[in-house]
């Protein structure tokens, strides 16, 4: 994550940061209209990682480089 400690974050995996939450986790509202959920399971040591967009492959590229982001740190 680009500045992932930042509380303005303005790029995330190559997308534009419109704006964030942090309410159940870290959820960032892409320039390209989708929003990423990136979010600590609550019963297992992992990350779980939601997305929304206008297609399905709008959805799969933002959750294969946020995967790939997230992977890198």
């Amino acid at each position: 994550m680009e500045a992932a400690s930042a509380r303005e974050l303005t790029q995330f995996s190559g997308f534009g940061v419109l704006r964030r939450e942090d309410l159940d986790g870290i959820k960032l509202y892409l320039d390209n209209g989708a929003w990423l959920l990136v979010r600590p399971s609550g019963t297992e040591p992992l990350l779980r990682i939601y997305a929304e967009a206008a297609s399905e492959a709008n959805v799969r590229e933002v959750l294969t480089r946020a995967e790939h982001t997230i992977r890198k740190l």
